[in-house]
C-alpha cells in the first residue's frame, strides 16, 4: 500500500466545553475531498469496548476496576469460538487489566452481563448509533469488540469525551459559528440538546481506564478514520 493509498479523518473535541476544537477530513486540503472526519461509517474496533462493554456495567452493575473476568477459552452465543491475535489467555484478571491489555474473551463476557436495553441506553446516550433492526434495541454480540456498522471520528471524539469528568455537553457549534456546514449538521445529530453530567464514581472509574487502555494499547482510531483506497 503506497504513501498515497492511506487516508485518514480527525476530529478534537474539548472535553470541558464539548465544542468541536477541530475537524481534518482528509490528509491533504485539496478542494471537493471527502471529509472522512464526519462521512461515512468505519468499524470501530477495541475502541468499542469502554463504550459497548465496560461502561454500561459499571454505570448499571457497579462494577469497579477490580471486577474480576476468566480469560479462558470461550465462543460467541452461536458457538463460534473468540479469541484474541496472540492466541493467549491469561486466566483470571481484573477489570482494569482486561481493558488496558486489550483482551477480547473478557469484553465478550462484560458485554454478555449487562442486560441489551441497558447496553443500548448506555451507548446511544454517548451518542453512537449501534447496528439493530428498526424498532430493536437488540445489539448483535460483535459489538462488544467493535465489529458493527461502525462511526466516525467526530462521533467517537464526542463520545469518549463524555468520559473525562465534570462535562456539561449542550447543543454543540464551533466557536466560530461552524461555517462547515458538513459540522454542523453532524454536531446536531451526536449532541442534540443532550446534558451530560459526567460526575459519578463509576464514570470517573471508566475515565481512569480508558486512559489507561489508550496508553497501553494506542488506540487513536477513536480519533481517526483510515482507509485504504485501492
Amino acid at each position: 500500500m503506497g504513501k498515497q493509498s492511506l487516508q485518514a479523518g480527525i476530529a478534537a473535541v474539548d472535553v470541558h466545553s464539548g465544542k468541536i476544537v477541530a475537524v481534518g477530513g482528509s490528509r491533504t486540503n485539496e478542494a471537493r475531498t471527502l471529509n472522512r472526519a464526519i462521512t461515512g461509517k468505519q468499524q470501530i474496533g477495541s475502541t468499542a469496548k469502554p463504550i459497548f462493554d465496560y461502561g454500561p456495567g459499571m454505570e448499571y452493575e457497579g462494577w469497579s476496576t477490580y471486577t474480576i473476568f476468566d480469560d479462558s477459552p470461550y465462543s460467541y452465543s452461536s458457538g463460534q469460538p473468540i479469541r484474541d491475535s496472540d492466541r493467549k489467555y491469561m486466566g483470571k484478571i481484573t477489570l482494569r487489566t482486561a481493558l488496558a491489555q486489550s483482551r477480547n474473551i473478557p469484553a465478550l463476557k462484560a458485554f454478555q452481563k449487562v442486560s441489551n436495553d441497558k447496553k443500548y441506553k448506555f451507548v446511544t446516550s454517548l451518542g453512537i448509533t449501534p447496528e439493530t433492526t428498526d424498532g430493536s434495541t437488540y445489539m448483535h454480540e460483535a459489538h462488544s469488540i467493535g465489529a458493527f456498522n461502525g462511526s466516525n471520528p467526530l462521533e467517537m471524539a464526542a463520545a469518549y469525551a463524555a468520559f473525562s469528568g465534570n462535562i456539561e455537553m449542550l447543543s454543540i457549534l464551533d466557536e466560530k459559528g461552524c461555517s462547515f456546514e458538513g459540522v454542523v449538521k453532524m454536531a446536531a445529530h451526536c449532541f442534540q440538546n443532550q446534558i451530560y453530567h459526567v460526575e459519578s464514581q463509576h464514570q470517573k472509574m471508566i475515565y481512569i481506564i480508558m486512559l489507561h487502555h489508550l496508553k497501553n494499547q494506542k488506540q487513536l482510531m477513536s480519533l481517526m478514520n483510515l482507509r485504504n483506497l485501492n
